[in-house]
């Protein structure tokens, strides 16, 4: 049953990313913030999907040290 779920996952992750890449590329004059945010929505979506699909459950750990703002960590 996880192997059919997981291949159901796969498809939709392909087919999502075909999809978005598509309106991402005819969305190439906008602004960054926003093709951040469909980039974000794309992840979320894939998250989301993943959980009720596969059953993934995560958690962030240890995301109050990550300094504000971009930084390269070594």
């Amino acid at each position: 049953m996880q192997l059919l779920r997981s291949l159901l996952f796969n498809a939709f992750m392909i087919l999502s990313a075909c999809v978005c890449g598509a309106f991402m590329s005819l969305c190439f004059w906008s602004s960054h913030g926003f093709q951040f945010a469909v980039a974000r929505f794309w992840a979320r979506c894939l998250l989301w999907v993943l959980a009720r699909l596969c059953g993934l459950k995560f958690t962030v750990e240890g995301r109050e040290r990550i300094p504000e703002g971009a930084h390269i960590v070594p």
